[in-house]
């Protein structure tokens, strides 16, 4: 007769959490949100980063979830690093050990030899990823991921269509569950006193139309489809403005700041670097679009949006549709001019139709999409695994 064992959290498991840095970024902040929230619950809880000294370092650090830093020096810091990776997680000694992204989930899984007591979970973040867009080494680690897919244990999607781009590509299916992004649904929420001070901060006034893309600079984001439907939508909306916020560098910042002023965008569009107060950024805005031509798995920006009560245009990339149901507009992806129409009828409803969208998307992430559930069903999904073990070893 099978034994089953339930782990309560007083007796919970050890959980490391393995990422590449503590930058913002989306799945940085589902890492930090998943630890923290998982330490509230009485596990214990470290995450080890390869570079310290991301800004959400200190976020972690201010609940209580220790930080191992393990200070890389350089990408091709191979030899070093490893060892001090080694040793890092032979000293927490993990039951499980957590990989966040890809660099993370190989080198978990060639470590996972040497940790043979360790239950190993990988993340797929992300969908249908065009490498021809980024150099040879991201082509490289897919290419080891679809190798070692093998090692883990269990691997976790955080959308239904990079679930099955994970299996197309010969990740087992067996061990390949959705667990979707979750939502604080606490943090992110309506501000209207928050909407008219970042409106003053920017210079838009209350009668003008903000559209806004949040997102880091990257061949994924479509900002150039948003730059080309915001010129397009300027000569239909006098009124409108637009905001691009999050973080980038060199070539390609230059190249688009180089095309919104050739398509007359001067005056119109504000360039904003990536910042903590996410929830006034989207109460600020009438409209969120995501203009992702690929790539996507379950995008935090429009979850986020609709928490805060904002209507949201996207592109049908990853979980994109999924994620609005029938609380946005949804277009296919590289159409500008389809965007352009789709902000047009999100303004055609007036202040008080988007606020009824509003309204109903920020339901919509509360029902189906909250923190809580992330972070309970990942619980049991590592727990899950666990019994398991102590079950065949009984």
């Amino acid at each position: 007769m099978a034994r089953y064992f339930v782990i309560s959290p007083r007796t919970a498991v050890d959980l490391v959490l393995l990422t590449r840095s503590l930058n913002y970024g989306g799945a940085e902040w589902q890492l930090v949100r998943l630890a923290t929230g998982a330490a509230q619950l009485g596990y214990a809880v470290s995450v080890v980063v390869f570079y310290g000294g991301g800004p959400l370092q200190a976020v972690l650090e201010g609940a209580g979830v220790p930080v191992v830093a393990l200070e890389k020096s350089s990408r091709w810091d191979l030899l070093r690093f490893g060892r001090s990776l080694y040793c890092a997680l032979v000293s927490l000694r993990p039951r499980v050990l957590y990989a966040f992204l890809d660099t993370s989930n190989v080198l978990a899984a060639l470590l996972k030899p040497w940790l043979p007591k360790t239950l190993l979970v990988w993340s797929v973040r992300a969908s249908e990823m065009e490498y021809v867009q980024y150099g040879w080494l991201d082509r490289v680690q897919f290419r080891l991921e679809c190798l070692l897919s093998a090692v883990p244990d269990a691997i976790i999607a955080n959308s239904r269509v990079g679930a099955r781009h994970a299996a197309r590509s010969g990740f087992p299916k067996r061990v390949i569950h959705v667990i979707y992004n979750g939502i604080d649904t606490e943090e992110f929420k309506p501000d209207e006193r928050a909407r008219n001070r970042i409106r003053v901060e920017w210079g838009v006034a209350s009668h003008d139309i903000l559209i806004g893309l949040i997102g880091r600079l990257d061949p994924m984001k479509g900002h150039a489809i948003f730059l080309r439907a915001a010129a397009m939508f300027a000569s239909l909306e006098p009124r409108a403005r637009y905001v691009c916020v999050g973080d980038g560098a060199g070539v390609m910042s230059d190249d688009l700041q180089a095309l919104a002023c050739r398509l007359g965008l001067d005056g119109k569009l504000l360039w904003l670097s990536a910042r903590r107060d996410l929830p006034a950024v989207y109460s600020a805005l009438d409209v969120s679009c995501s203009a992702s031509l690929f790539g996507e798995g379950f995008s935090n920006v429009i979850g986020e949006s609709m928490a805060c009560g904002v209507p949201c245009v996207v592109t049908d990339v990853g979980d994109s549709a999924l994620i609005v149901g029938r609380t946005g507009l949804v277009v296919k992806p590289q159409d500008p001019a389809a965007l352009c129409a789709a902000w047009r009828t999100m303004l055609s409803l007036g202040a008080e139709g988007r606020k009824t969208i509003g309204c109903a998307a920020r339901q919509r992430i509360i029902d189906e999409f909250g923190l809580q559930k992330m972070i309970d069903t990942t619980s049991k999904l590592i727990n899950g695994l666990i019994n398991n073990v102590r079950a065949a070893s009984s």
